[in-house]
């Protein structure tokens, strides 16, 4: 079984969809990928409307299997190649119902540290505990 990140995607004006990983060791655990783009498998912006399945809106978290990283050896190049497993939503525990709305999505997504902050400082993030302190500072 391939590797599971959670990536957060930004959707262009000419439809095409790349994310970005926000905390990720790599598959030998010593070359962090964060600077790498996230693709999706398969899709092409200008067979967007062939595509079977949902796809990323602007700004939202998936939970992606990894196919393969196009150029494995090296730290800021290349790509990353994914599958699709699951959206992933941010729950407030002061909300009732099981379901956030984009307003807390987007407040929880824009909490996030500055990726380029924390590889100067040298700091690893752990992804688990990057989801724990958005679902603290969430509303």
């Amino acid at each position: 079984m391939q590797e599971l990140l959670k990536v957060r995607f930004t959707c262009g004006s000419d439809g095409g969809i790349k994310g970005k990983i926000f905390s990720d060791l790599g598959a030998n655990g010593n070359i962090p990928r964060t600077r790498k783009i996230v693709l999706i498998n398969g899709y092409f912006p200008d067979r967007r409307k062939a595509w079977v399945g949902e796809l990323p809106k602007d700004g939202e978290w998936w939970l992606c299997e990894e196919i393969r990283d196009t150029k494995p050896e090296e730290i800021g190049k290349g790509a990353i190649l994914v599958r699709l497993r699951e959206k992933l939503t941010f729950v407030s525990e002061s909300n009732s119902d099981d379901s956030a709305n984009e307003s807390d999505q987007e407040q929880a997504a824009d909490s996030l540290p500055d990726n380029n902050a924390i590889e100067a400082e040298g700091c690893r993030v752990n992804p688990d505990s990057l989801f724990v302190m958005l679902r603290k500072r969430a509303p």
